[in-house]
């Protein structure tokens, strides 16, 4: 028996935006994390400001690999919505 397999191009395309949305927050947030990072340590020295500033880079770190990843899945989200769509007029256009 033989499934029938279909795409929602809209939710497709949703998805695309809400990864492009969140993106942009993630963006927001690293920025104010960042700021409020950079005050305290114009006034915090010692072994617990060394420690924070080097768990702060490991954060960054994590951040900028999770927003690359994202970058990367929407990417490729965008691209399948084109394919899919491609393919759904080019079959329309054969078999009318």
């Amino acid at each position: 028996m033989s499934r029938r397999y279909t795409v929602d191009l809209e939710a497709l395309s949703h998805f695309a935006d809400r990864l492009a949305k969140f993106t942009a927050s993630a963006e927001q947030i690293a920025a104010a994390v960042d700021q409020c990072i950079a005050e305290l340590h114009g006034s915090w020295l010692g072994r617990g400001a060394d420690a924070e500033r080097e768990y702060h880079q490991r954060w960054v770190a994590a951040d900028k690999q999770m927003r690359e990843a994202l970058t990367e899945l929407r990417t490729n989200v965008e691209r399948a919505h084109r394919n899919y769509d491609g393919v759904a007029q080019h079959n329309t256009a054969m078999w009318p």
